[in-house]
């Protein structure tokens, strides 16, 4: 075979590859399609596929990206976008492979006291950059570092959810790594507060005696 058919044949093996990287990774690749092509044929030379599965694909160029420098040049933001990405996606595939998880509880009036707890599979994750304006079909070739921002990635099978947290939304979460025993609020506020985090599946409940 001459040398243009195995160019060809090369580009349509990396083609194939790439496809089944964007199916789990859509927002890396359009960033790195569009702003950093380049990176797509160093990364096909310097990790040959491991296996044929999208996510072992996906899982070697998350490693790609995070461990590569210099040439050739990339977005700032692309390590913490595939991070975020690629954490979204384990999850996904994690829950899958589990049994079917019952709805969050609800917070009940009828409960006099509780115990509240951050779910043991959230990941916590922190960036500099806006990653929402990244994740959109045309991302911006870079994005300015502002203040940092927490990123929480709460499993499900039908697809984990990513939700961008303020810093003190955040340090509660840490702080409820554990099961921790709370009277029923009464406090409206605090109330509102506990239901909010246990409808996006960020916090845990169930009903107590006593505290």
């Amino acid at each position: 075979m001459d040398g243009g058919r195995l160019r060809t044949l090369g580009r349509l093996i990396l083609a194939k590859r790439l496809g089944k990287i964007a199916a789990v990774l859509p927002a890396t690749c359009r960033c790195v399609n569009r702003h950093a092509p380049a990176l797509m044929q160093a990364f096909a030379t310097a990790c040959p596929p491991s296996s044929l599965g999208r996510q072992d694909n996906a899982r070697q160029f998350h490693d790609f990206i995070l461990g590569h420098r210099g040439d050739p040049p990339a977005p700032g933001y692309l390590a913490d976008l595939v991070r975020v990405e690629y954490a979204a996606a384990a999850a996904t595939f994690a829950a899958r492979d589990q049994p079917p998880a019952p709805p969050p509880a609800p917070l009940d009036p009828a409960w006099t006291a509780f115990e509240v707890r951050a779910p043991p599979d959230l990941r916590l994750l922190e960036t500099e950059f806006d990653l929402q304006r990244a994740m959109v079909d045309s991302p911006p070739a870079e994005l300015e570092r502002g203040r940092r921002r927490q990123v929480a990635v709460v499993p499900g099978a039908g697809g984990a959810r990513v939700f961008w947290l303020e810093a003190e939304t955040a340090k509660l979460l840490l702080d409820l790594r554990e099961w921790i025993r709370m009277k029923a609020p009464d406090q409206e506020d605090a109330r509102w507060t506990v239901e909010s985090l246990a409808a996006r599946g960020l916090v845990e409940l169930r009903p107590c005696a006593s505290v």
